[in-house]
């Protein structure tokens, strides 16, 4: 486990230093603590669904500005993944492009984790990153952008 984790972590962190250097000095030490704490759900993540677990904790650093966003501390939604594709659980109002949008709220950090890589899984225009290296990063990392 230490090993996949310190596998992760360089890849996570050179993904997110672009953000990092307009950030305070606790961005970073949140976006590593950020890293330990949900580097297992990641790497189980990437074992069951192909999606790299060092692309899926960047993407949570950011959408969740390293831990402390309302939607990850109030919703446990990791990932601004929103109430689409008919979800009929519990939700969240947050107000992102617009005002008190509808984003799914999850009991767990690892439903969040689960629910991220199904939805890249499902969705066609996330098909193509699947052919790529789990330790392609940048390919990844573009993609998702894109």
């Amino acid at each position: 486990m230490i090993k996949s984790i310190r596998f992760i972590v360089l890849p996570v962190l050179l993904f997110v230093s672009q953000q990092l250097w307009a950030q305070d000095g606790g961005y970073a030490e949140r976006a590593r603590n950020y890293v330990k704490q949900y580097a297992k759900y990641a790497i189980e993540n990437q074992k069951e669904s192909g999606v790299p677990a060092a692309i899926t904790l960047g993407q949570g650093i950011m959408e969740t500005e390293a831990g402390i966003s309302e939607l990850v501390t109030e919703a446990n939604n990791h990932f601004g993944i929103k109430c689409k594709n008919g979800w009929t659980g519990p939700t969240f109002l947050h107000t992102d492009d617009l005002k008190d949008e509808c984003f799914k709220k999850y009991n767990n950090a690892l439903e969040s984790y689960k629910d991220h890589s199904a939805h890249l899984q499902r969705n066609p225009r996330y098909k193509p990153l699947f052919s790529y290296s789990l330790t392609d990063y940048a390919r990844w990392a573009h993609g998702l952008k894109k």
